[in-house]
């Protein structure tokens, strides 16, 4: 039923009442079912009864719609048998619900509860039947035929029922009937003084009698009008449910509210200072379970309505605080049905950022406001003579001063980066600030690339005064406490070009500021492997390391690649000492061919904390003489003092034990184009004579047409030449600009697509690297210049172009020619 998966999918207490429910009415059929005379089978049955009303009638006020058909039943019972002293059954299942009595009439007269309307008994049958016969997550203008065929085999099924004795022929018709319909329609008749239905939740205790009468049409069928037509009916019911199913787990429009997401997403930039504001108070329980740590209000309070105690209150929380996350859960239309919260807190403060997520009911999303208002004031920098002296060639937009975090930060938390920016003068665009988190080790751990504000572009900031603004740095789920290197950098939205800033604290200008050092502290949460990049579990244990999981790109590699592999650790005991991971590749095919060692990291595992994931970095070249097959991926950790003592893998069950731990299948081929030749230089359409580094000689290119339709693809082949080894793998970029510098198509990768890094180049050999630049639909006939360059991926530093006189290129870049473009 995919009804009850709805159901069961949340923390609400629905299919728990189906249970009991079923449970109550089987029990009371089993104990009226019993001889005369109260023997011990009897006895438990009754016991089993009370016990299960009690819990029905205590899960759901529903529960008394069905109390009153087993009323019905017993009443006649006594009838048919005449066994009057059965009324007392009635009495005890009475009396276990009386405590209730005085909260439910309480209830009843309070009036219309919020979002409740009165509904006609037609539409409450057929989004009963509906639900029962196909379920909810289906578009009920979809699902008439399903809806129709569940109903009349329901039908069929209490018309075919017979039975004999103390019921009579029509006894069982008649209880699937009154089980069915006796609920539906007590709360029909409760819905005149206080509406009371609001989707198939509030009758799903009647459920199990249309599976039953169901069960019982397709028995008519099976047994009456042969086995075909009743697989026919059943393979169309079982068809609607597979289709509602199927939309519950990938249909968008079936989505559930994702509390969980937008309370994970105000957590992740949660920081000291803010308060959060609930529109709603029940959304409390929600926020207390998923981020128990934040500070929380509601506005208006639990069971008041918004007016000018809550704007009073607003106002004092805008002086305590320095930032306001106010949560739009569903609509609050009794609470503060004229939204005059929203309505002062967009007026009076400022708003920093915005953010829906899904609901099937409704959406929920966040608003975030800044307290204090972002411009400064007209304050001129102080005097800078380095800074004045270099600024010829630097960007308008300065960085006045900046602050890092003293205490440390734990990781996977938000890491806030104060900066005060001035601007000389108007600017064209809204600048991409990014601030980036690297390592002792020049591995970069994070990178967060945003506008300075959402609802306030750059190009709109007032000139000559000073705007503050707190950049939020997310450090990823398992960044290993330490010390780190902040470094900053601004750079054109549309061309990547980065900005010289003037830096009056550091008294220079450069496109790339180190701000500092910042402390990584360990987390304060557990980390949630769902917030993870998509990963393997491995949960294998190294004797007291496991490791949890790991990540890398799945593809197939070639000789020269680079294979990243980060690794996700947990270190289940105390150690005082450093270890090291060893990565190899061993042929899968024929155990006498060599092993490829990858490479060997050392992992800082004394400093750890014991029971917290930690993350490690990892790249690896693969050899060039590496032949293609299939490759089995082994890791082992050796301790760093005695590297000839590795830990043994905990073996499982099956396994002896062993100290290699094999992680996944590499798949290693040939290039499938050629791209590289030795000796003499091949023949090119478009020669050129361009030094990007010490490294790398651009040949020139390729260009079968210099005609492209906007929305196409246009391809583009490039020849380099290695003329001395690097380390560094670069990136290369292909644009398709205007006259002012926009891009309208676009294709950056690693040479060869990605197979050919130049971190593995080898000296004197000549790389043939395709592109296929997408030309973006929207783009205007006209006449477009093609550009080229080289760039680190890490830092974004393009490689300075050369001709062949040793001039500098301007832009970094390679202007190839000019390309036309229709529609």
């Amino acid at each position: 039923s995919p009804t009850y998966l709805w159901y069961a999918q949340e923390m609400r207490m629905y299919t728990m009442l189906v249970l009991v429910s079923l449970v109550s009415t089987y029990c009371l059929l089993r104990f009226l079912a019993e001889r005369v005379g109260w023997r011990r089978s009897k006895v438990l049955w009754l016991l089993a009864y009370l016990a299960s009303t009690g819990a029905m009638v205590y899960t759901h006020y529903s529960g008394f719609f069905l109390l009153a058909f087993h009323g019905l039943v017993v009443v006649a019972f006594i009838i048919a048998s005449r066994r009057w002293r059965m009324m007392a059954l009635m009495a005890l299942a009475a009396l276990a619900a009386s405590p209730l009595i005085p909260f439910v009439l309480r209830r009843l007269i309070t009036g219309i509860e919020r979002d409740f309307s009165f509904v006609p008994l037609n539409i409450i049958l057929l989004d009963l039947m509906n639900g029962f016969s196909v379920g909810i997550s289906v578009n009920l203008a979809n699902t008439v035929v399903p809806t129709l065929l569940g109903t009349m085999l329901f039908a069929l099924g209490v018309l075919a029922l017979r039975s004999q004795g103390l019921w009579g022929q029509r006894g069982k018709a008649f209880f699937i009937l009154g089980y069915l319909l006796i609920p539906i329609l007590a709360l029909y008749a409760a819905s005149f003084i206080k509406p009371m239905y609001m989707g198939v939740r509030h009758l799903i205790i009647v459920s199990p009698a249309y599976f039953l009468g169901a069960g019982a049409g397709l028995d008519y069928l099976y047994r009456q009008r042969g086995r075909w037509m009743a697989l026919v009916v059943m393979a169309a019911l079982l068809g609607a449910n597979a289709y509602a199913t199927h939309n519950y787990f990938r249909g968008e429009a079936y989505v559930k509210d994702d509390l969980r997401g937008m309370f994970g997403y105000v957590r992740d930039r949660y920081q000291p200072g803010d308060i959060v504001v609930l529109n709603d108070a029940v959304l409390e329980k929600a926020l207390s379970y998923y981020a128990p740590d934040m500070a929380w209000t509601a506005q208006p309070h639990y069971g008041q309505q918004a007016d000018e105690r809550a704007l009073h209150a607003l106002e004092e929380l805008s002086q305590e605080h320095e930032r306001i996350w106010y949560i739009l859960g569903p609509p609050s239309t009794f609470y503060d049905p004229d939204q005059i919260v929203a309505a002062w807190l967009e007026e009076h403060l400022f708003k920093l950022d915005f953010r829906r997520f899904p609901g099937y009911t409704s959406e929920v999303g966040i608003l975030c406001y800044a307290t204090r208002w972002p411009i400064q004031g007209p304050i001129p920098p102080p005097d800078a003579p380095a800074v004045q002296g270099a600024a010829p060639g630097a960007s308008p937009l300065w960085l006045v001063e900046y602050a890092l975090p003293d205490a440390p930060t734990p990781s996977g938390d938000m890491l806030p980066i104060t900066l005060h920016w001035w601007l000389e003068g108007p600017v064209e665009a809204d600048y991409r600030i990014s601030a980036r988190l690297r390592g002792a080790d020049g591995n970069l751990w994070a990178q967060t690339d945003s506008p300075a504000f959402l609802f306030f572009p750059m190009n709109q900031w007032p000139a000559q005064q000073v705007v503050r603004h707190i950049h939020a740095l997310l450090l990823p789920p398992g960044t290993p406490p330490g010390r780190y290197q902040v470094e900053l950098l601004a750079y054109h939205p549309d061309t990547g070009e980065r900005l010289a800033i003037p830096s009056l604290r550091q008294d220079n200008v450069a496109n790339l500021i180190a701000l500092g050092e910042v402390t990584v502290g360990p987390a304060i949460r557990p980390v949630d492997m769902r917030t993870l990049p998509p990963h393997i579990k491995d949960n294998a244990r190294f004797q007291y390391i496991s490791l949890v999981a790991h990540s890398w790109d799945p593809r197939a590699y070639e000789p020269n690649d680079v294979l990243h592999i980060d690794a996700y650790w947990r270190l289940e005991e105390p150690t005082p000492r450093d270890h090291i991971l060893s990565i190899e590749l061993v042929p899968t095919h024929a155990a006498a061919e060599p092993s490829f060692i990858l490479g060997a990291t050392d992992l800082a595992t004394a400093s750890w904390p014991v029971g917290q994931m930690i993350r490690s970095q990892h790249n690896l070249l693969l050899p060039p003489d590496m032949p293609p097959g299939s490759y089995a991926l082994r890791a082992r950790l050796q301790t760093a003092d005695e590297p000839a003592d590795a830990l043994l893998v905990k073996p499982s069950w099956w396994a002896q034990e062993r100290t290699w731990l094999t992680l996944r299948q590499v798949s290693v081929r040939q290039p499938t184009t050629p791209t590289i030749s030795h000796g003499s230089r091949p023949s090119i359409q478009n020669p050129m004579d361009i030094k990007l580094s010490d490294g790398i000689a651009f040949l020139g290119y390729e260009l079968p047409t210099a005609k492209v339709t906007a929305g196409e693809e246009l391809l583009l082949i490039l020849y380099w030449e290695c003329t001395g080894a690097m380390e560094t793998s670069y990136a290369v970029f292909t644009h398709v600009i205007d006259h002012d510098n926009r891009i309208w198509g676009q294709k950056d990768n690693v040479p060869v697509e990605a197979r050919r890094p130049t971190s593995g180049w080898q000296v004197g050999e000549v790389i043939t690297d395709h592109y296929r630049i997408p030309v973006k639909a929207e783009t205007a006939p006209g006449s477009y210049v093609l550009t080229v360059g080289m760039y680190d991926p890490e830092t974004m530093d393009r490689l300075p172009p050369r001709d062949s006189h040793g001039n500098p290129l301007p832009w970094e870049r390679i202007e190839l020619q000019a390309i036309q473009v229709t529609r």
